[in-house]
């Protein structure tokens, strides 16, 4: 049977068992004093587990050029050792060194955005529809 806590302002917290029929309210009265008492939300028993997903791990690899060094590392010595290669352990001086490269990469020239490249279609797109009209003009 759940147990809800509730907060008198004269008694303090007090709990209340219930069976999962009723509705939880969101006040209810002091069985001490009877004053209306406020339901306090709290974590479950046990707590909360996070969970990361693959989209989550995505992100955090992009963030940062070590630690998407150490997944490229672990993706590939897995996949290697799975399909039976015997495989050396990337060491520290390998992710640092893989790092600095992709640091590098990504200093360089910044790919064109979403709005951009669609702004890039359009003119072109414009380019092409002129191009025609004045071939059509001209013959």
């Amino acid at each position: 049977m759940p147990t809800h806590e509730y907060k008198c302002p004269n008694d303090g917290a007090w709990d209340h068992h219930q069976p999962f029929s009723e509705d939880v309210l969101p006040s209810r009265h002091c069985p001490e004093c009877g004053t209306p008492s406020v339901h306090v939300l709290r974590a479950p028993a046990g707590g909360i587990k996070v969970v990361r997903t693959w989209n989550d791990d995505a992100n955090e690899m992009r963030r940062d050029p070590y630690t998407q060094a150490r997944y490229q590392a672990e993706h590939t010595y897995n996949e290697s050792r799975d399909s039976g290669m015997d495989v050396d352990k990337v060491t520290e001086a390998g992710l640092q060194a893989a790092a600095a490269t992709i640091d590098a990469e990504n200093k360089g020239p910044k790919k064109p955005s979403v709005e951009e490249r669609a702004v890039r279609r359009g003119q072109q797109r414009m380019r092409e529809a002129r191009e025609e009209k004045h071939a059509k003009e001209t013959a």
